[in-house]
């Protein structure tokens, strides 16, 4: 694969609110930290740039497109009068709403435009589509080749999966001593105070429950409160990288966005949720990854989610080994093979 040094800049253009979480703004920041010399720009349409620039790397610069209902033909045109922008520049899109329309009226400006994606809901018109989706399904295949011009190549599967390269595997044995709490950095936790509650009254406390509050989450306060009365409760705040907190993690309970191939990587016994429409998954193929339980967002304070706590709590060597001895099909080199493509001619 030849190399293209001539690249003025990279810019993205995504977004992040309360209905869709950070997780496609995490997708680009973990791209733009492969290129460190390079000029990076995110165009994003939220006005709460402070609480995410200082999770941005270095040489970075964000740009608020303000006017939230602009139609898709002038968003672009705001987008083409980007003063950075260039024949020279290498465009990613990281956002559902600039469908086709949009990437016709800016591909010929620009030296290379590029679809991340893992919904394959629109049209495209565009150089390279990523889609890191992980499915047993063959008519995936078919419908994302459908959704994509004749001319564009098309990089599919686990192989570009966009996993953080700090994620290392916990190897030893333990009976479990940390449980990871996490919706993700939109979550209304009124939606979980029962089983946040139950969690707490069947779980050991010898074992340290840490829940995540994300950057966009409510309606949290008596999870501070309970911090007061129960002393293994322990409060992430407003980290969108947890990766850290993960390698340490032992069970998982909480949404099945990237978690669910972290997780799949790392071998962490988990309880999922599918809280949005974007985490339709088939329980086949999370169990292709590692995963067994998967739940509906009705299901939070259910008695059978606490049910399959308590087993994987008690249970939890056997499921861990067996974790463990299985063929882990994820490996974070995604990143890697990203910027090859990425920096391709």
């Amino acid at each position: 694969m030849e190399f293209n040094p001539k690249i003025s800049n990279i810019i993205f253009k995504t977004n992040f609110n309360k209905n869709l979480g950070l997780g496609n703004l995490l997708r680009c920041i973990r791209i733009a930290k492969e290129f460190p010399n390079k000029k990076k720009i995110f165009v994003v349409e939220n006005a709460i740039n402070d609480k995410i620039k200082k999770f941005l790397p270095n040489n970075c610069k964000i740009i608020i497109n303000k006017n939230k209902k602009s139609h898709i033909i002038e968003d672009a045109k705001n987008f083409l009068s980007i003063p950075e922008l260039s024949s020279e520049s290498i465009v990613i899109i990281d956002d559902i709403r600039a469908n086709h329309i949009w990437q016709k009226l800016i591909k010929n400006h620009v030296k290379k435009l590029i679809v991340v994606d893992d919904l394959a809901l629109n049209k495209n018109f565009c150089d390279i589509y990523i889609n890191y989706k992980f499915t047993t399904k063959l008519k995936h295949i078919s419908h994302i080749k459908r959704l994509n011009q004749k001319k564009t190549k098309l990089f599919l599967g686990k192989d570009y999966l966009i996993l953080d390269k700090n994620l290392i595997k916990k190897k030893n044995l333990n009976r479990p001593k940390k449980i990871l709490i996490s919706f993700g950095n939109s979550f209304d936790f009124s939606q979980a105070k029962n089983l946040i509650k139950k969690i707490l009254t069947v779980t050991p406390k010898k074992t340290l429950v840490l829940v995540c509050i994300g950057l966009l989450s409510k309606n949290y306060q008596y999870i501070t409160n309970l911090s007061k009365t129960h002393n293994n409760l322990k409060i992430v705040y407003k980290k969108i990288f947890i990766e850290k907190i993960l390698n340490k993690t032992d069970i998982f309970i909480g949404s099945c966005g990237s978690s669910l191939y972290e997780n799949g990587y790392l071998n962490i016994p988990s309880i999922f949720f599918s809280i949005s429409p974007d985490q339709k998954n088939e329980i086949k193929d999370i169990r292709k990854i590692g995963h067994n339980l998967l739940y509906k967002k009705k299901d939070i304070n259910s008695k059978k989610v606490i049910s399959a706590y308590k087993y994987l709590y008690k249970n939890y060597l056997i499921i861990k080994n067996k974790n463990l001895n299985k063929k882990n099909i994820f490996n974070t080199k995604g990143l890697s093979k990203l910027k090859k493509i990425i920096l391709s001619k």
